[in-house]
């Protein structure tokens, strides 16, 4: 069962984020993975934002893992730190960038995963909204667009603040999260609602903390993850 993280760590190999090849979650995840892409290809799209519907359902642990998982299918991929409000350890991030204090080629680095850089959230800011909506922020994720093949941002919840919405009209795609017997049905209308005005761009809801049982359930097939001799 996945797990919500509480921010994206430096090392986007440390504290768990990143999923073992193994695992049937690493199944789940890179099935997204595709899913995205082919949405992507399908619209000539490359911006993806992940936003959750509520509080602890993991979205920022599928949006690090699915930028991880494309990465290693080829694909020049950057994750971008859009939660503002919660602020980073590391110097020279998107909040810095809007104060004009760094560059764009000082707030994008290399992580620890081939294939993937990393721009961090920086110095928490107030009222972020404003600078999200901004013309800096479309700025900033065209440039990504023009450097990558796919641009995964991680944002807060869309329940909880305008954070998340602010950047939809800068985006390509908006895929929400949920999680399993936590999220309400409410806080799933709420996030539908934001969404709404933005239906093109819609790819979709992930539905996290789903136990192996139910996860196999969802297979025809599901032989086909047992131990060979079993039935």
């Amino acid at each position: 069962m996945i797990k919500a993280g509480n921010s994206i760590p430096a090392g986007l190999g440390a504290d768990g984020f990143y999923i073992e090849k193994n695992s049937l979650m690493y199944d789940a995840v890179s099935n997204l993975a595709v899913n995205i892409h082919t949405l992507n290809k399908k619209y000539d799209n490359k911006a993806v934002l992940f936003s959750s519907c509520g509080a602890t359902t993991g979205a920022t642990m599928i949006a690090v893992n699915t930028a991880i998982v494309m990465s290693q299918s080829g694909q020049k991929t950057v994750l971008i730190d859009a939660d503002l409000r919660k602020g980073s350890v590391l110097d020279g991030g998107l909040c810095d960038y809007f104060r004009g204090a760094a560059g764009i080629d000082r707030i994008i680095r290399p992580s620890d995963i081939p294939g993937l850089d990393f721009a961090p959230s920086g110095t928490r800011i107030d009222s972020p909204a404003m600078f999200l909506c901004s013309g800096k922020m479309a700025e900033f994720i065209e440039m990504a667009k023009s450097k990558y093949d796919s641009v995964i941002i991680n944002s807060p919840p869309v329940t909880s603040s305008q954070d998340a919405a602010a950047m939809f009209m800068n985006t390509d795609g908006i895929v929400l999260v949920c999680s399993l017997n936590e999220t309400t049905k409410k806080q799933i209308e709420r996030a539908r609602n934001a969404v709404d005005p933005y239906a093109e761009k819609y790819y979709g809801m992930v539905v996290n903390s789903m136990m192996e049982k139910q996860y196999r359930k969802l297979f025809i097939r599901r032989s086909y993850y047992r131990r060979r001799g079993k039935k």
